[in-house]
């Protein structure tokens, strides 16, 4: 079985100077089949966009998502 993997983090990494807004870290891992990922994810998130934006070059960034930035607003 051939996977696609997606490995991402957000948050702050420093204990020094801890952003109150976000106060913490944490590391995401995505694994799916690709054959799944090619005729079933990839559509629906193409989808998703199309239904919002009218076009597929939004990037689904949390940070903009979460704080109404951008294509969010």
């Amino acid at each position: 079985m051939a996977s696609v993997v997606f490995l991402d983090e957000a948050g702050d990494l420093s204990l020094e100077n801890i952003d109150k807004s976000f106060p913490l870290f944490t590391l995401m891992l995505f694994v799916a089949d690709k054959e799944e990922y090619v005729s079933n994810i990839v559509p629906a998130v193409v989808r998703l966009k199309l239904n919002f934006w009218q076009h597929e070059g939004v990037v689904l960034h949390s940070r903009d998502i979460r704080r109404a930035h951008g294509d969010f607003i």
